[in-house]
């Protein structure tokens, strides 16, 4: 374990004062930073694309060189490397777990799958790493979604394709001759959205008799939405109970009805864009409890109230390159964004004046996430009042900054007391930031 105040803090400290377009950088040493330590589990060879969260101790590691590594957090310690794959790994997908005995909680089987450019899905059990079912896809598969009420999976390539989840085909759905599906959403227990392109169309799963007197499933289109985005869908995600939101290369974010299968509101309109680089595209969206919606856009983020559509916090420059992947950590005292420029950013309400350092991430009780985050319970956007007098919004100021990444951090996961996990693109790193106690 090396201690990042010595080893790996680059640019320490508190924030320097800088104009509101410019990015901010850290200079002296960072009181307000938990992650004092790390650890590099570095057991991969290639590019790690996935990380996927297995529960609270264990996670799964994946990437470019067809293997799946299964880690114990608290640990920091390898449990299994699954090499069944042949071709890199593009997608993975947990699964319901089993409960053996039903009473008891913790006696459960994790099983997740896994998806990979070699045309095969892999059903994997994470107590043992034991290749349960090998399914041959049609085509590299480049998504994977479980439908967890009717125990049944979708995944994505050429062709949208159903599975149950003893890993047979059930039927296939191509929609068009050019798709290439890139994003599965479950919307509802039997409807999904199926991104390809610039395009979203609308399927639904219905029971239909098989040839033994039983009941199997088949895939229908119900609707194509619109009005389309002008890019490529880059992702999509549910937004509390009645909608969905899907954002675009384009900078383009649509919140759209679930139920009603309509546009409800776009939350970053795009006037003009730019092809070359797309400087807003959004990589990545967070729904937070209520009806707040975060979103990395270009090098920066914004946090939307998606019942009013308001702005509540615009960051325009929070990296010098675009962030990939957001993040809560640390009981939701911060918001982690990774970013192609190689450093993990934690962003959080500003500390209170005179406070000693032990108290600076001192974890608040009965307030929301949000409030937690935002360190207020009063959540609007700036304003002018009748006066004519300006008044503050909430901010996310930066305190803390994590780099230790050669090159572009592609996402991170939370597992609160025991830090946060992080993988690279450039360097095949896979590493564990733990948190002072």
């Amino acid at each position: 374990m090396a201690s990042l105040q010595n080893v790996f803090r680059r640019n320490k400290g508190t924030p320097k004062k800088s104009k509101q377009h410019e990015v901010e950088t850290i200079q002296d040493d960072q009181i307000h930073n938990p992650y004092t330590e790390i650890q590099l589990l570095a057991d991969h060879s290639d590019i790690v694309r996935i990380l996927l969260s297995i529960d609270s101790t264990r996670f799964a590691s994946a990437g470019d060189d067809n293997t799946i590594i299964i880690w114990d957090v608290k640990l920091g310690r390898k449990l299994f490397t699954l090499s069944t794959h042949t071709l890199p790994i593009t997608c993975a997908c947990l699964l319901p777990p089993v409960y053996k005995y039903p009473d008891y909680y913790e006696d459960r089987e994790e099983r997740f799958l896994t998806g990979s450019s070699d045309k095969k899905i892999c059903m994997w059990n994470a107590n043992t790493g034991e290749c349960m079912r090998i399914s041959q896809h049609n085509s590299a598969i480049k998504v994977l979604s479980c439908l967890e009420e009717l125990e049944l999976f979708c995944s994505g390539g050429i062709e949208l394709c159903l599975w149950n989840l003893e890993g047979q085909l059930l039927n296939t759905l191509k929609l068009s001759e050019e798709a290439d599906i890139s994003h599965i959403l479950v919307i509802t227990k039997d409807h999904l959205v199926v991104a390809s392109g610039s395009t979203l169309e609308v399927c639904i799963i219905t029971p239909a008799p098989d040839m033994h007197g039983g009941t199997t499933y088949q895939l229908e289109r119900l609707k194509k939405l619109v009005p389309i985005h002008k890019e490529n869908i880059t992702c999509m995600i549910l937004v509390g109970e009645n909608f969905f939101g899907t954002a675009s290369l384009d900078g383009s974010i649509k919140i759209w009805n679930r139920h009603k299968l309509t546009l409800s509101k776009e939350l970053h309109p795009v006037k003009e864009y730019y092809k070359q680089g797309y400087p807003y595209s959004v990589q990545h969206m967070m729904f937070i409890k209520e009806k707040y919606l975060l979103a990395a856009i270009g090098c920066g983020f914004c946090l939307y109230d998606i019942v009013s559509g308001e702005t509540i916090i615009e960051r325009e420059k929070a990296h010098y390159s675009r962030i990939l992947h957001l993040c809560l950590v640390y009981d939701s005292m911060f918001l982690a964004t990774s970013s192609e420029d190689g450093t993990i950013r934690l962003w959080g309400a500003k500390p209170q004046a005179g406070l000693p350092q032990e108290h600076s991430t001192e974890k608040p009780a009965n307030q929301s996430t949000l409030e937690k985050l935002l360190g207020t319970s009063t959540i609007h956007p700036a304003s002018v009042d009748s006066k004519h007098h300006p008044k503050e919004g909430p901010s996310l100021h930066l305190l803390g900054e994590c780099v230790a990444h050669s090159g572009a951090v592609r996402m991170v996961l939370d597992f609160r007391d025991e830090g946060m996990v992080s993988c690279g693109v450039a360097d095949g790193l896979v590493i564990l930031w733990k948190a002072s106690r």
